[in-house]
C-alpha cells in the first residue's frame, strides 16, 4: 500500500505531537497532519488530500460527531475513526449511527497506537480498494456513453459538443471544454463547451509555450502530448494564473487530454472536477483511452468530409462535359454517370443505378460493345462506335472510349 495521508484532530497540541510521532513510528505508511479544531479539519480537507481521519470526541465549537456529520455530507466513505479518552457505549452508538468507520478508546501504551495504525491500514485498503472499483465504473459508464455519441454523431462541432455535454453531467465532473491550438499565436483557443462554465472561457488566456499561462495541464499536454493534470488547483503553482477565477466555480483539480491520431493534434479536452485530487492514475488510464477514441472519430469525419468535398468537386466537373460520361461495376451495371448521360439516356435515377451497360444499345451492336468493354479491362483501353440507344428508343451514333 502507498502512503497514507491521515488527519488527526484534537484540541489537545502536547497530545497530537506525542500521538503523530508515535504514529509515524507504528508505521511508515502513515503521515500524519493535525488539526486542533473542527474548523481547522474541514478547512484542511478542503485543500488536502486525506485518506483517514482520526477525531477526539469532546473538542470546543464542534465535537467529533458533530464534526463527521459534518463531513460525511461531503465526503460519505472517506474512513473516520473516533479515538477518545471520554467515551461511553453511547458516544460509540452515536458515532457508528453518524457513519464513523470505527470506535476507539484512548489509552495507555503502545499497544493502542498499534492497535490504532492497524484500523487506519485496513479502513484505507478497503476505502480505496472501494473507491477504484466505483471510480472506474463510473469512468467505464462515461467512456462508454461517449462512445455511443462518437458512433452517432455527423460532424465535427457534433462530436466536441456531445463530448463536453456528458462528461459535465457526469459526477464529480463541473466542466468540460474542447478547444484547437493556434499555430500563428499558439493560444488554445475553445471551440465547444458544457457545464458550470460562467463565463470562465472569457476571462482566462491559454497558451502551448512556456509562459505562465502555457505551464498548465492544457499547455504541458498540448507540448507534450500526454494527459496532464492539476490534481489541487489551491496550492498548484502551475496553476496559478487561473486559480482564482477556477475556485470562484467550484474547480478543485483538472486534467487535459491531448486528442491525437497518427500524429496529427485535433484537439485539446479539458476536464474539471469539484474534488481535489479527482484524477486517479487508473481514472487518467481511461481519460487517456477515451481521448484515442474521440481523436479517431474525428479524423473519420475529417477524411469522409474531404472525401465528400472531392467527390463533389469531380462530380461538378464531368457535369460540365459536353460529351457523356458513366462508370461501370464488374457486372457492367452503370454506378455512376454524369448529366448529360441522365439528359440523353433519359432514365430516372432509379432506373439508371440498376442499367446494364449493354442495354444502351441495339441488339446487333451489344456483340462488339461487350467484346470492347472486355478488351478494356484487359488492356486498360478500347475505342468503338455504336449507336446509343436511350430510353426512349432513338438510336444516336457515338463512338465510345473505354478505360479501366
Amino acid at each position: 500500500m502507498s502512503s497514507i495521508a491521515v488527519l488527526h484532530v484534537d484540541d489537545e497540541p502536547d497530545f497530537l505531537d506525542v500521538a503523530t510521532g508515535i504514529l509515524e513510528q507504528q508505521s511508515s505508511k502513515l503521515n500524519v497532519i493535525t488539526a486542533a479544531s473542527a474548523t481547522e479539519a474541514l478547512d484542511c480537507l478542503a485543500t488536502t488530500r486525506v485518506d483517514c481521519l482520526i477525531s477526539d470526541y469532546r473538542m470546543p465549537g464542534k465535537d467529533g460527531i458533530e464534526l463527521l456529520k459534518t463531513v460525511r455530507e461531503e465526503y460519505p466513505d472517506l474512513p473516520f475513526i473516533l479515538f477518545t479518552g471520554e467515551g461511553s457505549e453511547a458516544v460509540a452508538s452515536d458515532a457508528i449511527a453518524a457513519g464513523a468507520t470505527d470506535y476507539l478508546r484512548k489509552g495507555h501504551g503502545m499497544e493502542r497506537y498499534e492497535l490504532l495504525a492497524n484500523r487506519v491500514e485496513n479502513a484505507v485498503e478497503q476505502y480505496r480498494t472501494n473507491q477504484r472499483a466505483a471510480e472506474l465504473e463510473r469512468v467505464r459508464d462515461l467512456v462508454s456513453s461517449i462512445d455511443q455519441a462518437l458512433i452517432r454523431a455527423s460532424s465535427l462541432s457534433e462530436i466536441k459538443t456531445r463530448v463536453c455535454e456528458i462528461i459535465s453531467d457526469s459526477e464529480p465532473y463541473l466542466f468540460a471544454w474542447i478547444g484547437e491550438q493556434e499555430p500563428d499565436t499558439d493560444r488554445i483557443e475553445p471551440q465547444a463547451w458544457a457545464g458550470v462554465e460562467d463565463e470562465y472561457l472569457d476571462t482566462i488566456v491559454v497558451t502551448a509555450d512556456d509562459s505562465p499561462t502555457g505551464r498548465g495541464p492544457a499547455g504541458t499536454a498540448v507540448r507534450e502530448r500526454r494527459i496532464a493534470t492539476s490534481q489541487n488547483i489551491q496550492d498548484d503553482p502551475a496553476f496559478e494564473v487561473w486559480r482564482e477565477e477556477a475556485l470562484d466555480r467550484g474547480y478543485r483539480s483538472t486534467a487535459a487530454v491531448p486528442l491525437e491520431y497518427n500524429s496529427t493534434l485535433y484537439g485539446l479536452l479539458c476536464v474539471y472536477s469539484s474534488r481535489s485530487f479527482a484524477f486517479s492514475e487508473d481514472e487518467q488510464e481511461l481519460l487517456d483511452e477515451l481521448g484515442d477514441s474521440i481523436s479517431h472519430a474525428m479524423h473519420s469525419l475529417k477524411i469522409r468530409d474531404e472525401l465528400r468535398a472531392e467527390r463533389t468537386f469531380i462530380d461538378q466537373a464531368l457535369d460540365s462535359l459536353a460529351d457523356i460520361f458513366y462508370v461501370l461495376d464488374s457486372e457492367g451495371n452503370v454506378q455512376r454517370c454524369n448529366e448529360q448521360f441522365e439528359r440523353l439516356a433519359g432514365y430516372a435515377d432509379e432506373e439508371i443505378s440498376d442499367l446494364d451497360a449493354l442495354s444502351l444499345f441495339p441488339e446487333e451492336e451489344r456483340e462488339g460493345v461487350s467484346e470492347a468493354i472486355e478488351e478494356a479491362l484487359t488492356t486498360g483501353h478500347s475505342t468503338i462506335e455504336a449507336e446509343f440507344l436511350t430510353g426512349a428508343g432513338k438510336r444516336i451514333p457515338h463512338e465510345f472510349t473505354g478505360d479501366a
